[in-house]
């Protein structure tokens, strides 16, 4: 795929077409780390954490799972103070 270098005020850019920010998974807004090896442009993603979702983490769970005992023994412990 071929593409011009252009003005972008003070600076020079390049459009990324769609179909290759759909390869990459990458969209507006998102950081790229640019480097040049043997003398050529390459331009990365750059991995941020991942972002969860509490309903998709919760989905993972498995509700007949048995609590651990370390939990269980927390849980069955007698209050020391005034806890509720």
């Amino acid at each position: 795929m071929e593409t011009s270098i252009r003005n972008i005020g003070n600076s020079k850019g390049v459009v990324i077409p769609k179909k290759l920010l759909d390869e990459l998974n990458a969209d507006t807004g998102d950081k790229m780390n640019m480097t040049v090896e043997d003398g050529k442009f390459v331009m990365c993603p750059v991995k941020s954490k991942p972002r969860y979702k509490l309903a998709d983490l919760l989905a993972q769970c498995d509700d007949s799972a048995p609590m651990p005992e370390e939990l269980t023994e927390w849980n069955n412990a007698q209050s020391v103070g005034k806890e509720i």
